[in-house]
């Protein structure tokens, strides 16, 4: 039987996304013919969670060292060799400058060293009783570049390790901020070039493949220009997938809505948000129309919600059937089975990520809401958004279909001429209107990648009739139509429409934009699946959109899960490993 060989150096625990990832890849594996065999950091003790049959090698002594990572998240500013050194500078320094450099370096230089021979006396270790069967499938899901030094040291010593295809993914981002910003980092994609370079040069005769967990991320790292990376789907349990055939039309839990806060609040996931989105929940939650679950120690609860919230919280180690509390905490990491419960039993979920941080990074926590069906509240302008734009925009393109009153408050059509960086309009509002859409395409010329911030004020005469309305919306593929949908209450008379780039100044070339009014009569619905928040302020307001229109939330959400986990089943994940693995193989016996 061949192996299925998964080498993870963070999998230390039960719990968490690395052990989940490692479960559902490896069963698939099983399932399609493979032993599954885990290779993990030395402390990992669960072997009573896996299969019998499983088997699992506790060898690698270290898990991540941001002062040696180079990406976003390191620290590292030069390039690390394959012998653990920094790459000699470009333009080269004089041989004494470099000795002090050198010396200085001693410490980190000693512990790169000792991480890189460890990563590699594992994967020894592995392979000597494993062997080098060319029918095994190994995969490596999270992978650093400085991993890839490890793992190249130990290719390079054991000349038998050609005999097998190396699946490597890289999780995280290599340039801070989006796409915009990335000319800004030559400096960055520099080093990390060198560094792969460098490394790749010891083993020009094996066949790696290069994997990124978003197509987002994958394109950051082919900048390098080093190699092809190609996204990977991020897996999802099949406790966690819909069934394929429809069930039931949803119904509103007679129960407060579980409003889902799922994995750790870290800084990055939104912690600093959490107590001000609650605060202005505060009536929903008093009244028990929601509840608010959540993945936190006690400790950090009282920090981020403050005594109002934590005075009588209850903890807990399980995800209990029923709680009366506003605000339900739950340990993290949370078990296998207790994490999939809280999935399947949340309504909503809701994400206060950095959107910034989160720009290219996959969240495994939404994909596994999307793959349940459950609607979500995301941030703008990054990776999570992107999941549910399309969909919004196609139910949009339906209301719009509706109504034959499309020609009655058209905008002028708009070209870049004298337009810079800001451009603002108005339109009336006939009475009797319940909503408006406004539709608008960018010019064919305008660069990928940016997104356009849409603001609206309602206006009575000269006066203000009510709050502001931002939307931050993501580029639709081959330039067409993009929309968002506003509502407005009966004194309104006219809108203003401000249009600017949402994170940097570009001039605009705005075609076709018209306002398409949507009167009483039309059960008009913000989006579908889920909803975009374009900063913490506006996710009060779409917390209540999804509440007060649950059933059709629900409903589009499961129509879409689908879909969605088809493409997420970790059949799918396993099925691109053999296909490329083949492929290579392939073309190998051709050459």
């Amino acid at each position: 039987m061949p192996h299925f060989i998964l080498i993870d150096h963070l999998l230390e625990d039960v719990g968490g996304h690395n052990f989940q990832y490692s479960m559902d890849v490896s069963q698939a594996a099983e399932a399609a013919g493979y032993q599954p065999v885990l290779a993990t950091r030395r402390e990992f003790a669960a072997r009573d969670h896996l299969p019998k049959n499983w088997l699992v090698r506790p060898l690698f002594r270290y898990g991540w060292s941001q002062r040696h990572l180079a990406g976003v998240d390191g620290k590292s500013e030069q390039p690390i060799g394959p012998d653990g050194r920094h790459l000699p500078p470009l333009p080269r320094k004089s041989s004494a400058s470099e000795l002090l450099q050198d010396l200085l370096d001693r410490r980190r230089r000693v512990d790169r060293q000792r991480r890189i021979e460890d990563f590699a006396q594992a994967c020894s270790t592995l392979f000597d009783e494993f062997g080098f069967a060319a029918n095994s499938c190994v995969f490596l899901p999270t992978v650093s570049e400085f991993d890839l030094i490890g793992l190249v040291r130990f290719l390079d010593q054991t000349p038998e390790s050609v005999k097998l295809d190396w699946h490597l993914q890289f999780h995280f981002d290599i340039f801070h901020g989006r796409e915009a910003d990335y000319a800004s980092q030559e400096s960055r994609c520099t080093l990390i070039r060198r560094q792969f370079t460098a490394a790749l040069s010891q083993v020009p005769r094996h066949r790696l493949h290069f994997y990124a967990t978003t197509p987002h991320v994958a394109r950051q790292y082919n900048l390098l220009k080093i190699g092809n990376f190609g996204p990977l789907p991020y897996p999802v349990a099949d406790q966690i997938l819909l069934p394929a055939t429809p069930t039931e039309s949803p119904q509103k839990p007679t129960s407060p809505l579980r409003i889902t806060c799922a994995g750790t609040m870290r800084r990055e996931k939104g912690k600093r948000m959490l107590r001000p989105v609650v605060d202005s929940l505060a009536d929903s939650l008093s009244a028990r129309q929601i509840q608010i679950w959540l993945q936190t120690s006690p400790r950090a609860a009282r920090r981020f919600l403050g005594r109002k919230w934590t005075g009588n919280l209850q903890f807990h180690d399980h995800v209990p059937a029923t709680s009366g509390d506003p605000i339900v905490a739950l340990r993290y990491p949370l078990g296998r089975n207790d994490y999939v419960k809280l999935i399947q039993q949340s309504d909503i979920g809701l994400f206060l990520y950095d959107s910034k941080r989160y720009h290219a990074r996959c969240s495994g926590v939404l994909v596994e809401m999307l793959a349940a069906g459950k609607p979500v509240v995301v941030p703008a302008g990054c990776w999570l958004a992107d999941q549910i734009q399309e969909p919004i925009y196609q139910h949009l393109d339906k209301l719009c279909e509706q109504t034959l009153d499309n020609d009655g408050l058209p905008l002028e059509q708009i070209s870049s001429a004298g337009i810079q960086h800001e451009a603002t309009f108005e339109s009336p509002v006939v009475p009797g209107t319940r909503a408006l859409v406004c539709s608008f395409s960018l010019g064919a010329a305008q660069a990928t990648g940016h997104y356009l911030q849409l603001a609206v004020q309602p206006f009575q005469g000269t006066r203000h009739t009510g709050k502001k309305q931002t939307m931050i919306l993501g580029q639709r593929a081959n330039g067409r139509t993009m929309r968002a949908l506003f509502r407005v209450d009966p004194f309104t008379d006219s809108v203003q429409l401000k249009f600017r780039f949402a994170y940097e100044a570009a001039p605009m070339e705005l075609n076709e934009l018209a306002v398409h009014r949507l009167p009483n009569e039309i059960d008009c619905h913000a989006g579908q699946v889920g909803l975009i928040s374009a900063s913490m302020n506006e996710v009060p307001r779409l917390v209540n959109e999804l509440t007060q229109n649950y059933d059709h939330y629900c409903s589009t959400a499961q129509s879409y899960a689908r879909r969605w986990g088809y493409e997420h089943n970790a059949n799918r994940t396993l099925e691109i490993l053999q296909d490329n693995q083949r492929r290579s193989v392939s073309l190998q016996n051709a050459g």
